[in-house]
């Protein structure tokens, strides 16, 4: 899970989440935090870095809820 403070490995289509590409508000030092995504994507790491953005700030613990996720259809 620690990725040392750098997201995404330049294959992705985003930027990544990490100090350096985003601002995380002071106030989730110390707390414990609940992330909820639509979709959760395997081998796309974007919420991967939003969890290790919140713990590299301060975050007491990150939960991780995802509402449904992408498979792989078999023919």
């Amino acid at each position: 899970m620690n990725r040392s403070g750098y997201g995404g490995d330049g294959d992705m289509p985003y930027v990544g989440i990490t100090k350096a590409t985003c601002k995380i508000s002071s106030d989730v030092r110390g707390k414990d935090i609940l992330l909820i995504d639509d979709i959760y994507t395997k081998g796309v790491n974007i919420d991967e870095d939003a969890i290790q953005a919140l713990l590299d700030n301060g975050a007491k613990s990150v939960i991780f809820y995802a509402v449904a996720k992408t498979y792989k259809r078999w023919n």
